[in-house]
């Protein structure tokens, strides 16, 4: 089972890179371009301190604009999963700087053994 990122082992800002290059790896795919694409992020084993290393609001601001304006891609779906509370507070960081189009796009799925069932059909369609 994979674990959750060590911010002592790859830094926030390895890691930011990382999560952008994934993201522009996307632009490559004819389908995702016209589509967009679903962002899903399990946030299992989420410590305080990650949250903190995210949420410098300058980070926070940067990190936006990049997902929302920056970047040619288009997000069609942002999913947490098993957020946990140091997460929710954080993440009110973020959200000041959400349009309200990506606002409504953001879906929070709690802790549950029923996942498959919570996510909308339409997002797996491959199924």
């Amino acid at each position: 089972m994979p674990e959750a990122w060590q911010s002592d082992r790859l830094s926030q800002t390895q890691m930011r890179a990382l999560n952008n290059m994934n993201f522009e790896r996307f632009i490559f795919d004819e389908q995702c371009q016209i589509g967009g694409v679903g962002i899903f992020i399990d946030l299992s084993g989420t410590t305080a301190k990650q949250v903190s290393e995210w949420t410098d609001p300058r980070t926070a601001k940067s990190s936006m604009k990049l997902l929302q304006e920056a970047t040619p891609g288009r997000t069609k779906h942002l999913i947490f999963y098993k957020e946990s509370k140091a997460f929710d507070i954080g993440f009110k960081i973020f959200e000041f700087w959400l349009s309200d189009k990506m606002r409504q796009r953001v879906s929070y799925i709690p802790l549950s053994t029923l996942l498959f069932f919570l996510i909308p059909s339409f997002i797996l369609f491959f199924f």
